[in-house]
């Protein structure tokens, strides 16, 4: 391989296997902290850390277009923060490997829909198989229909921060991880505040909240968006059906949440799809050389 199609294909990919592990162990952490904050007060300090992390780390305001377009950067803050917020709802009712599964049907629908061609789609409905063999094994004791609701929302806002993410970082460069997650912190205290507040009386979690949104979101936002704007949108899509693989591993880790055999199999075919989409994007990115 062409250390072109290396810059264009292997590190993006890198970035998005390691923001899927670190996202996966804040959004567990996230939920161990549930009993203490709720749902909707763990997100609320999950992004307001992170937020804080990438301010000060990147410093957006150094980098500030001259004209910019603040639709793209609202529409992602809005995506991402819905995103954490109804995930976090679902996840209150449902083991992290089962929610995932309906979590991933966002990132699959935005690859079905900018696919032109029948291998990809393949790949789709192969992944699609796996999450409704995880979805129908996993619900039958662990969800209700609110929660599925909320995790079919959350796919849905999840789709649209893959679409304005990237838009973002088009618009503004290496400070759009910060100035996204910044919307998306303030977009979650009306819903959270009161329940975050809490911390003040229970600075014990404070080094799980810290780990889960400085050490664990933030680094997954900045991947994401290193990641979104050098990588096809339906192979960005179809890398993140390992989610749900490495949510059941960190799940079970973390949380002690066990899967069942047909949802190993489920997993299986997931992970089959999303090789087999990395797979052909490969063979593309050596034959085009495109600059990333």
């Amino acid at each position: 391989m062409s250390e072109r199609a290396y810059r264009r294909f292997v590190l993006p990919l890198l970035a998005v296997v390691a923001s899927m592990v670190t996202i996966q162990l804040a959004t567990s952490y996230s939920k161990s902290i549930f009993y203490a904050f709720g749902p909707n007060g763990a997100a609320t300090l999950r992004l307001g850390a992170a937020a804080i992390t990438l301010n000060l780390v990147l410093r957006p305001w150094r980098s500030w277009p001259a004209r910019p377009k603040l639709g793209r950067l609202l529409a992602a803050g809005a995506s991402l923060s819905t995103m954490i917020l109804l995930g976090h709802l679902a996840l209150a009712e449902q083991h992290v490997g089962a929610a995932y599964s309906l979590f991933i049907l966002g990132p699959l629908g935005l690859s079905a829909a900018n696919s032109r061609r029948a291998r990809d789609i393949i790949w789709v409905l192969i992944a699609a198989l796996g999450v409704w063999a995880l979805a129908s094994a996993g619900h039958r004791e662990t969800a209700n229909l609110r929660s599925i609701l909320f995790a079919l929302g959350a796919a849905a806002a999840w789709a649209g921060y893959i679409h304005f993410g990237t838009a973002a970082t088009d618009e503004f460069g290496h400070a759009a991880p910060a100035l996204v997650t910044a919307l998306a912190a303030i977009g979650t205290l009306p819903f959270g505040a009161a329940h975050a507040a809490r911390i003040l009386s229970e600075p014990a979690l404070l080094p799980v909240v810290l780990f889960a949104g400085a050490g664990s979101t933030a680094l997954t936002c900045a991947l994401e968006m290193y990641a979104m704007p050098r990588l096809p949108s339906r192979t960005f899509g179809i890398s993140m059906c390992l989610d749900p693989g490495w949510a059941a591993l960190v799940g079970y880790l973390v949380l002690g949440e066990v899967l069942s055999p047909i949802e190993g199999v489920g997993l299986g075919a997931v992970v089959m799809a999303a090789i087999g989409s990395v797979c052909t994007s490969n063979s593309r990115a050596g034959a085009e050389g495109a600059d990333p």
